[in-house]
């Protein structure tokens, strides 16, 4: 469920005569545009319709991209309201790639078994808001430091024997 944004005030409020069925969307086929969207590789045309609405468990506007390709239905949110729709669609196209890339680096090669540049980051809180949590002049001098390419190379060991070592 989405909720209408209102158009004559600027809180956003969640009013039950607001409440629209996202679901119902594809019902207004008549509505949707056509664009042509890189999909796997191959340019396809897909049917799509973008609404902003409000989404109460986030409590701020969030963009909806309605996606008609062939006989399947999506549903797409974004964040930014910058973004146009066709963007938005191959951005997901991209997604599971960058999943199975993580998996695989987590899993098969251990990516995230030393974590060197967390260490870096103000601590943050259990239920903080990391919105808040802004690193003061020290700790913003220590992230760019550490965020130079030389930087990052330095703190791995020279030899691949004392790689192995860090691990136990």
């Amino acid at each position: 469920m989405g909720y209408l944004v209102p158009e004559d005030s600027s809180e956003k409020t969640f009013r039950e005569k607001d409440k629209v069925s996202l679901i119902k969307v594809f019902d207004f086929s008549e509505r949707f545009g056509e664009t042509e969207v890189m999909i796997s590789g191959n340019l396809g045309t897909v049917r799509y319709f973008t609404w902003d609405l409000l989404w109460k468990p986030v409590g701020d506007i969030i963009r909806f991209v309605f996606v008609i390709d062939g006989d399947d239905r999506y549903i797409l949110m974004c964040s930014d309201l910058t973004l146009p729709a066709g963007q938005i669609v191959t951005i997901y196209c991209y997604r599971p790639k960058v999943e199975s890339m993580f998996r695989t680096l987590k899993h098969l090669i251990g990516g995230f078994c030393y974590h060197f540049r967390t260490k870096a980051f103000p601590d943050v809180g259990r239920g903080e808001d990391v919105r808040y949590c802004r690193p003061d002049e020290n700790e913003r001098k220590n992230l760019i430091s550490l965020s130079k390419p030389s930087n990052v190379l330095s703190i791995f060991p020279e030899s691949p024997s004392d790689f192995f070592s860090i691990f136990p």
